[in-house]
């Protein structure tokens, strides 16, 4: 008599799973969303002022926290940087890059740009999961 038990699959932190089509599509989403989190990350994360880019020419998102006596309010600009890696004087606002604390990438135009490939795969991966079940 042979042991004939399907094989178990790691998922994570020690978890497994048997392998059925759940199992096996949930195996194949857990990169995509990986990707997915991480293009995430990269591209909607601020970033502390100290990592900031200094290239001249480059656009960029920017923080700044604002305090008077009676209240304190959080601004965001759009800053060009020069020749010398400094805020162009057209959009400064009277601050210094070092007066903000965090920067971003600007996001993509509002021109109904295509997704991402990732993000792409992953709702293709969970309209073929929704049609399996």
């Amino acid at each position: 008599m042979t042991n004939d038990k399907p094989p178990i699959a790691p998922v994570a932190d020690g978890y497994t799973l048997m392998p059925t089509k759940l199992a096996e599509a949930l195996t194949a989403l857990l990169p995509l969303a990986d990707a997915a989190c991480d293009y995430a990350d990269s591209h909607c994360r601020w970033f502390d002022i100290s990592t900031a880019p200094d290239e001249e020419g480059l656009s960029f998102l920017v923080s700044i926290e604002i305090r008077n006596p009676s209240t304190i309010w959080r601004e965001v600009h759009v800053v060009h940087l020069n020749e010398d890696g400094e805020i162009h004087t057209d959009c400064h606002q009277g601050w210094s890059l070092g007066d903000y604390t965090h920067w971003r990438p600007l996001p993509p135009p509002p021109s109904s740009p295509p997704l991402p490939a990732v993000f792409v795969e992953l709702g293709a991966a969970m309209e073929k999961i929704k049609g399996a079940g």
